[in-house]
């Protein structure tokens, strides 16, 4: 079977998109390869058909549980046994995957990269014949990326003990700098770099300074059609503006990394079927999902950096039809954003101290702990030491990337309450059930808009707040569920930490701080690099981009708000009119080439009648190409606007 083939019968699909035939050539032909494919590119098809056509197992890489699972998935749906192997699975279900490996009874196994440290991954592969290793999200590799995971510096070393292995290393988004990184922590000698152009020819940008971002917002999901994606910054927001906007009519929903994975399950099933017409959601949505129709991505918050924009906002358009790449701020959102980065980078005496603080709350000995799972209740640890959440959280997530342990924020849920009655029938019940006054009082004042939705409570806080015992506290809440009044759920599992070393004294660096130092004037350099590309107005937004990831011969979009308002200063409202009139009367009659047509309308100038054209284009109401023009609908001038966004 050839490549070709091999797409034909498992995917469907009668032809490759642009570099992927290629790259999957190259691979074939044993030489080292570095692919970078923007969002959308097609990747996973890089090394999934290759996998297929070796002799012997493909190992992924991947830093993404959610991503594997969702790329195992599909791969067994397709007929191709494949399985994933990341943290939390128990030692027999670990031992089972590799045992299936050794047997031949799967073609992928896709695993995280701290496995590849561990005593049972080294003696389990050394049984297994590996053909390909493919490295997916390939520039967490870099100290200069913006995701660095330390134990990616590991992958060399074990590519190193295979024999007659292909390598393929994949990412999206990479600028030369991190390029040049990742071929060398990867030792690459011959390899061929194949790059996919970043440029999105039917993805509009727009940068928009709004006092008001919620009813632009609202004027965006009106304006334009088909389903959407709006990026919060925190988990509170995407409740907030997802029910503002289902008050004003449109389908919304929340999603972020604190909900119940049933619940984000649903919401992105929902969403992938168009139930829900718009996600507001953190940066936890988004990564391994393919919904072509997309036809907008709004910021509501400065992101962290280009990259991760670039990567949020190429979610729209990928069934290559028009789309917009909307961005919302104002200047207090740019002020936030650096108060933001200087959460996310506690100083490095702090960062020892929670480390010191938490090794003697898990009662860790020096020297000792490595490989250990330790339950860990993030409240009790922050009240135990009077530490603010935000700090110890930041600290054990650098920790974490650090290789010092892994922390495991999300298997732990808290607790959540929603009141059942409306506020008529609760006051009923209060004045008839007085014992329960104080404390639905006290629920009520404690968490506002309980009424609509389900919210995090604090069992303890508000125990204390009433003076009386957790426990009696609790009793009480499910006592309330029974009786319909409340919808109580108690926190359930929780987070773990795993130290990865043995425990080690505070005066030995808990971490490497010249690298921690770097990592901070690196996030410092993202964040400036898209405040930039936010505060400037001169240059053509997808130029601006492109030349982030060294593509630095990009022509203008001409569609971008920066290029809009550049040909607004060129054309009057009234002339763009006359233009527009013209065109429809002529193309009312009979199809025409755009020779024919600016023939036919001389007086304004070829440039500007073509830049008409292809705002009419853009906008769906003229189709076609040069040689033949059409009216693609009525064209309505009363309803013309400026922008889409307008």
């Amino acid at each position: 079977m050839n490549p070709l083939e091999c797409l034909k019968k498992y995917w469907g699909h009668e032809a490759f998109r642009p570099l992927q035939s290629d790259i999957i050539n190259h691979v074939l032909s044993h030489h080292q390869t570095m692919a970078l494919l923007p969002t959308g590119g097609g990747k996973s098809i890089c090394f999934q058909i290759p996998g297929l056509l070796l002799e012997g197992l493909t190992v992924v890489i991947s830093p993404l549980i959610a991503l594997m699972k969702d790329q195992v998935d599909q791969l067994n749906k397709r007929g191709i046994p494949s399985l994933a192997v990341y943290s939390g699975m128990d030692e027999a279900s670990v031992i089972r995957a590799f045992d299936d490996a050794r047997e031949g009874k799967i073609r992928f196994l896709y695993l995280s990269p701290e496995r590849l440290r561990t005593r049972l991954f080294r003696q389990r592969i050394a049984e297994i014949k590996v053909s390909l290793v493919a490295i997916d999200e390939a520039h967490c590799i870099s100290q200069w990326g913006y995701d660095f995971r330390p134990e990616y510096l590991q992958i060399s070393d074990f590519t190193d003990t295979l024999k007659d292995v292909h390598v393929v290393a994949l990412t999206a988004t990479a600028t030369p700098e991190v390029v040049n990184d990742m071929v060398r922590h990867l030792r690459f000698k011959q390899y061929r770099l194949f790059q996919s152009s970043f440029k999105r020819e039917n993805l509009f940008y727009h940068v928009l300074s709004e006092d008001n971002k919620n009813a632009r917002l609202l004027r965006i999901c009106k304006r334009l059609s088909g389903t959407g994606i709006v990026y919060v910054r925190n988990r509170r927001k995407t409740t907030e503006i997802s029910l503002w906007l289902q008050k004003q009519g449109i389908s919304a929903e929340p999603y972020h990394a604190g909900m119940l994975p049933a619940l984000r399950d649903e919401a992105q099933r929902r969403w992938m079927l168009g139930k829900t017409r718009v996600m507001v959601c953190t940066n936890a949505f988004g990564m391994g999902i393919d919904k072509p129709d997309c036809r907008f991505v709004v910021h509501l918050d400065v992101s962290d950096g280009i990259e991760s924009y670039f990567q949020e906002a190429g979610r729209a358009g990928r069934d290559g039809k028009t789309a917009h790449a909307v961005f919302l701020f104002d200047e207090a959102d740019i002020k936030e954003a650096r108060v933001f980065l200087a959460e996310r980078f506690p100083e490095a005496e702090e960062i020892r101290n929670i480390y010191t603080a938490l090794c003697n709350h898990l009662q860790i000995p020096n020297a000792s702990g490595a490989d250990q799972v330790f339950s860990f209740s993030m409240e009790d640890f922050c009240r135990y030491f009077s530490l603010k959440p935000s700090r110890v959280f930041a600290a054990l997530q650098i920790l974490d990337r650090q290789g010092i342990l892994r922390f495991d924020p999300d298997a732990w849920r808290p607790s959540r309450l929603k009141v059942k009655l409306d506020a008529e029938s609760l006051y009923s019940f209060g004045m008839m059930n007085r014992k329960w006054e104080p404390m639905l009082k006290a629920l009520l004042r404690s968490y506002p808009g309980i009424f609509n939705e389900s919210k995090v409570i604090h069992e303890f806080d508000l125990a204390r707040m009433l003076n009386i015992p957790k426990g009696e506290f609790i009793k009480s809440l499910f006592h309330l569920h029974k009786l319909d009044v409340l919808e109580y759920v108690p926190s359930g599992g929780a987070s773990s930490i795993v130290l990865l070393h043995p425990r080690m004294d505070k005066r030995v660096a808990a971490f490497q701080e010249t690298a921690y130092k770097m990592r901070v004037k690196t996030a410092e350099k993202r964040l400036n690099a898209i405040i930039g590309y936010i505060s400037q107005n001169n240059t053509c937004r997808s130029v601006n981009l492109l030349s982030y990831f060294g593509e630095n011969q990009s022509s203008d979009c001409g569609r971008c708000d920066v290029c809009r308002r550049k040909t607004e200063g060129l054309m009057q409202r009234k002339e763009f009119d006359e233009i527009s009139g013209a065109l429809f009367s002529l193309l009312e009659k009979s199809s025409m080439s755009l020779n024919e047509l600016l023939q036919l309308i001389p007086v304004h100038g070829d440039k500007k009648v073509m830049d008409v054209v292809r705002y009419w284009m853009d906008h769906g109401v003229i189709r076609g190409n040069p040689e033949g023009l059409i009216l693609a609908r009525p064209a309505d001038l009363s309803h013309q606007i400026d922008t889409p966004l307008a």
